[in-house]
Order: C-alpha cells, then structure tokens, then sequence
C-alpha cells in the first residue's frame, strides 16, 4: 500500500475533528467523512439559536467531549452564561449511556469544590436528547499551558497539582471516579486573586457503579489509563494514576508513553502494554526530589501500591511548599574559608605592641614578598621627609600572629616571641621613611667598650683626685 492509498483512508468526525480509519468515530459514534467532504462547509447545528425548555438560549458549539457536544448559552432568568452540554445523538440509543448520562447529573451536581465544574440543570432539547446545563468557564487548558509555553517548573506544577488534587478528592469521597483525568480535562481559569484556578471537566465517564456502553470494554484516554483501568476495573486509585501521568506531561510536555501509527488498534495495544509492564522514562529532576518520588509512586504498576487516597497525596504536596525550586538553606557551619588576599598590616598605637617598620621602596628591593617585623626595633615618628613614599594600608590589631623576619648575614639571633593584640581595623595614612642600614655588632661592642673605659677614668679622676 502507498502512502497516497494510506491518506485516502483517513476519515474524519464531522463533530470532533478525529482523524481515524474507521467509519464511525471511536470517540463519539458518529459517522466520519473524507477530509475533503469538510471543505469550504460549514457545519451546520439545529441547536444553535434554539430556546431550550424556555430556560436557555443557545449561543454557540464550543467543543465536544466524550459523552456529548458543549454550547454556550444564556439563562433567560438571570443573564447568565452557562454551558450546556449535550449527549451525542450515537449514545442517545443505548439507555446505558442515558442513565450515565443523568448519574453525572446527579453526582457532579453534589460537588462543592471549587476545582470542579458544578452541574446547575438538567433537560432534554426538542429532539429528545438529554442535556446538563453547567458553570461556564473560559480559560485555556492544560494542554493548550502547555503547548503554548512548554514544559512548567516544579514552582508552577505543585500549586496546580494541589488544586487538582483537592477536586479529585471531593469527588471520591461523593464515590465519584473520574476516570479520564488528562491535560484537556483541566481548564486553568483566570479569577480574582487567584490567575491560576484549576477546574476539573467532563465527569462524562465518570462512574459510581459497573455500568457501561454496550459493545464498549474499556472507557478513557490511552495516554494516562491505569492498568487496571484496561481490565475494566477503576477506583480512586485510577484517578491518582493519571494524575501521574498529567504530572509527568506538565514537567517534560509529553505523557509517560506515546505512540502513533496508522494502524489505531496496534496503537491501543502498545498503550495497553506500556502501562501495564514498562517503567515510565526518567523525569529531569533528581531521582530524590520529593515530586519526583511522588510521581514515582502514583505511577506505580499495583494500585496497592500507590498513595492510599488523595487526601495523602494532598498531604506530600503541601510538605513541597516554600522549597520548590529553591536554592539550598544556608548552614550555620561556614565551612573552611580560605583568604584570597594578603593585606599590608600596621599596628595600632593603643595596641601593646611596637610600631610596624615598613619596608623600603619597591624601586630598591623588588617585588615585596613577605613582611618584615622587628618587635625590639624602636618606634620611630611618623614624619614625611624627601624621598618618603605613601601608602593606605589597614591598621589592625592582630591576635598572635607570627612575626617572621629575614635573617640578616652573619646574625645568629633568634626571632622574638610574638606578643598578642586586640583587633582593630581603620584605613590610614601611613608614611615611611629610608631605613637606616644595620649596624654591625662588634662596632657596637667597641664603641660601648670604649665608652665604659672613659666613663671608668673619669670616675677616678673625680675621687681619687
């Protein structure tokens, strides 16, 4: 078969938009059409203009779902815009679909939360299909989040999944399962004080019992089905499996597993065994992170194994609030902190220490490479004098500090002991001038000989006379 014949099997569903190959749609029963049967055609619906039960007045088609065609209308009562949503003429025939289609009447319309879409009414149009008549909200789904600005960060996944997750626990505990919890199921609606406001749509497939579509086995979206869920069994725990998979689409903008291919069925079985035997691929976050292991766990093969109800799973997300994406909280211990630069150091007057003789000029000595302390050398004035060079340097205190000092030729004294200071740190002015070259130590010797000598003759001159 060539890849023209391939395309000249594609149909599509005049309602939806699905391409697929069969004759009906495999999401709503109708009868698909050639894509070139849709050109330059307007679709026309009787709804459209319609006064229903003399409540609402039909505005527009918004979408369809999987149990039925939405619109958007006025109530006549109050002016309000509400939506409405109508059972596909297909399903209309089997009364199973019918009575679930009321059952979500019922159930959805005992919902509270705020993160779900409240059923206000219910009623039959004038060609005897049943309708629900809902909050409308305007906003852009999760997927369309998505696809618009690519992959959310943790900051941004863990307030939406709370959200979400608060109106799936509402629903369970009305013994409400959703079943298709998917990107396009959540409508993220702009409201006062909150940008952001997650809203749960289409309890279509919703269930409280075993009912099912006649001929139909399995109801969902393969994407983010449980596996379970393929078996024709789904609780609570089958929501929280998709909500890990919506988790996972939020953080990498793909769902755990996808497939395509021409051939739906061979599709639909890779699905069904993707989630039902492989690992899901790798998250890019560190395999610790707590949303990380809190997708791990919802997304695990045994629904014994994962979190308990939604109320737990609600639990660990408020724990990831304030830290998400932050960076690490800074420790009390500063760690080893290793100097980058050495300071020129002159010593305070009110320090019991003597004064710090500078080295001579640079021109003279070259490139300074340590500092040379003389504790016992006197202090000398601070006076600028012809050829006196200035410098700012930092006049500390230190407390012991080793005093080095180059060993001059010939000397055999040792360094002093250091002696201890208080820290003080004050930029000054300080000025040096020319050190006079050492004496060497037997002129030193000689000449204190000699004064000794003239000192002793003078002495005994003066007494013995």
């Amino acid at each position: 078969m060539t890849l023209t014949d391939a395309s000249e099997r594609v149909r599509v569903c005049p309602v939806c938009d699905t391409q697929t190959t069969e004759q009906r749609c495999p999401r709503d029963g109708q009868l698909t059409v050639r894509p070139e049967e849709l050109v330059g055609r307007a679709i026309v619906d009787p709804l459209v203009g319609q006064t229903l039960e003399g409540k609402f007045e039909v505005q527009a088609r918004v979408g369809a779902g999987s149990m039925g065609t939405v619109y958007r209308a006025t109530q006549l009562r109050t002016g309000a815009t509400v939506a409405l949503k109508v059972l596909h003429p297909a399903l209309a025939e089997h009364s199973t679909a019918v009575r679930r289609f009321l059952v979500e009447a019922q159930n959805a319309g005992r919902l509270e939360s705020a993160h779900c879409v409240r059923v206000l009414d219910r009623g039959e149009t004038p060609f005897g299909l049943p309708f629900l008549a809902m909050e409308f909200v305007s906003g852009e789904t999760l997927a369309e989040r998505v696809a618009r600005v690519g992959p959310l960060t943790v900051a941004q996944v863990t307030p939406l999944a709370e959200q979400v997750v608060k109106g799936l626990g509402e629903a369970h505990q009305r013994g409400l399962v959703h079943r298709d919890i998917k990107p396009e199921n959540i409508m993220l609606v702009a409201q006062f004080g909150d940008e952001d406001l997650a809203k749960i749509l289409d309890f279509g497939i919703a269930r409280t019992n075993d009912l099912a579509v006649p001929g139909t086995q399995v109801l969902g979206t393969p994407r983010y089905m449980a596996p379970e869920q393929w078996e024709g069994r789904a609780d609570a725990r089958a929501d929280l499996y998709a909500l890990g998979c919506l988790l996972h689409f939020l953080l990498t903008g793909r769902p755990p597993f996808e497939f395509s291919g021409a051939d739906e069925h061979v599709v639909v079985q890779r699905y069904q065994a993707a989630h039902r035997s492989q690992p899901p691929p790798p998250l890019p976050l560190p395999a610790r992170s707590p949303l990380a292991e809190l997708i791990d766990d919802l997304l695990r093969k045994d629904p014994e194994q994962r979190p308990r109800d939604a109320g737990v799973v609600l639990t660990r997300l408020r724990a990831m609030r304030g830290h998400a994406d932050a960076a690490p909280a800074p420790s009390d211990d500063p760690g080893v902190v290793m100097p980058t630069v050495m300071l020129p150091l002159s010593i305070d007057e009110d320090a019991p220490t003597r004064a710090l003789p500078l080295a001579p000029p640079m021109a003279s000595h070259g490139p300074l490479s340590h500092t040379d302390v003389d504790e016992d050398a006197p202090t000398r004035a601070e006076q600028v004098s012809p050829g006196a060079q200035q410098r700012t340097a930092l006049d500390l205190k230190v407390p012991a500090l080793p005093r080095l000092r180059a060993p001059t030729a010939g000397s055999d004294r040792a360094p002093p002991e250091p002696k201890r200071a208080g820290i003080k740190a004050t930029p000054t002015t300080v000025t040096t001038a020319p050190e006079t070259p050492p004496q060497r130590p037997w002129v030193m010797w000689l000449v204190g000989l000699g004064l000794a000598l003239l000192g002793g003759i003078a002495l005994g001159l003066a007494f013995g006379g």
